[in-house]
């Protein structure tokens, strides 16, 4: 009895962990979607306070990394 129990407990988060992953997934694609039609990077950046995916995470540091303010001018992190 214990294994069929511990069976049916991993199906079940198999299950749960599947349902979540696929809501990650729909809402990377809608990000992604509507991301790359953006007409300017303003836009793009707009998007960000939209979406809490994993892609707009990495859109986020990306755009951070972008902003990144001070350094010597001809600083290589600058380029």
């Amino acid at each position: 009895w214990l294994l069929i129990g511990f069976s049916v407990v991993t199906w079940g988060l198999a299950l749960v962990k599947g349902i979540q992953f696929a809501r990650l997934k729909r809402r990377d694609r809608q990000f992604q979607k509507r991301f790359w039609s953006a007409t300017s990077l303003d836009s793009a950046a707009e998007q960000l306070q939209q979406h809490a995916g994993a892609a707009a995470h990495v859109a986020q540091a990306g755009f951070a990394a972008i902003q990144v303010q001070g350094g010597q001018p001809g600083d290589l992190s600058q380029a």
